[in-house]
């Protein structure tokens, strides 16, 4: 019988509640599903890292075991050179270079004080405001690109589950850059993720499944589940399906195959009124994909991983 890994983490071994009605149609079909964290390295004959919630703690490990797969010809759900693209977010310059409307970013691989502070000295933030103008083709002041000042986000450049998200102003003491060692990334703090929250679109396959909305709690910036967001199935603009797509169509063309990514989940600010959409993040790894937000697409996925076992 044909078998799937689907890999959790040492941190988290058991099988989340939203992913067993699944594993239960999976087994339906004749799939043996193994349940075990990535580190355990069991075989199968395809391997689903949707789970591996840990893998930025354990990046060296992760990627070795990524490789180990890679050596041995192990399938896995999405390729493996994609998920290793993908865990390190300087993956947001290739996507803004190739057309894509991304949110700017400046990168920091050995982040210091006197480094952070010489580049806000220099107006550079200044400039990262520019590009998000330019970025997002010259909207004028709004709700949504409006931007506070010289606040900015700084988060890990390899990083989970808001780990380490803090927003800083250049007024405030200098946070504490140590847990920043694999490097950092600063992006301008944007108001309107408070009002608008962060629109997430599931693509299976290459194609649009679902789309959800993930609005933080009052006072609250984050739209991370750690920090009480909402979430709740919505219909996306046509520019965010539209940029949303340019974004899967371009992750097929860094592949051997040309095939797009059986699951990926992009997200980014979805503001109706301007009817602009700039992407914050694209996720190939472990996203929370949000089953419970539409009837459908448990049994179109356990379909689609049942005809990658018959491949």
């Amino acid at each position: 019988m044909p078998s799937l890994f689907l890999a959790t983490c040492e941190d988290w071994p058991a099988l989340p509640e939203n992913l067993k009605p699944l594993v239960n149609r999976l087994e339906q079909l004749g799939i043996v599903v193994k349940i075990a964290p990535w580190q355990s390295a069991l075989n199968a004959d395809l391997v689903w890292p949707i789970c591996a919630w840990d893998y930025a703690s354990h990046k060296e490990r992760f990627t070795q075991w990524l490789n180990q797969l890679e050596k041995e010809g192990i399938s896995t759900v999405n390729p493996i050179a994609l998920m290793r693209w993908n865990m390190h977010k300087t993956y947001l310059q290739d996507l803004s270079q190739s057309g894509v409307s991304v949110i700017s970013t400046q990168f920091f691989v050995q982040p210091d004080e006197s480094q952070l502070r010489a580049w806000t000295r220099q107006d550079n933030y200044d400039l990262t405001i520019s590009r998000l103008e330019k970025n997002t083709e010259e909207i004028k002041p709004s709700s949504f690109n409006e931007v506070a000042g010289s606040c900015f986000v700084l988060k890990p450049a390899v990083g989970q589950s808001g780990k380490a998200v803090i927003k800083w102003s250049v007024d405030e003491p200098m946070p504490d850059l140590t847990v920043y060692q694999q490097g950092l990334i600063v992006q301008p703090y944007i108001p309107a993720i408070e009002q608008y929250g962060e629109t997430s679109m599931i693509f299976f396959n290459g194609q649009f499944s679902h789309a959800v909305k993930r609005q933080p709690p009052q006072g609250e910036w984050r739209a991370n589940s750690a920090y009480g967001v909402q979430v709740f199935a919505i219909r996306p603009s046509q520019k965010a399906l539209q940029s949303a797509q340019k974004v899967v169509d371009y992750l097929q063309t860094m592949v051997p195959s040309q095939k797009p990514p059986v699951y990926a989940r992009i997200d980014g600010i979805d503001a109706i009124d301007d009817d602009k959409f700039i992407l914050n993040e694209c996720e190939l790894i472990e996203p929370a994909l949000y089953w419970h937000t539409t009837g459908t697409a448990t049994e179109r996925f356990a379909i689609i991983l049942s005809e990658l076992l018959k491949q």
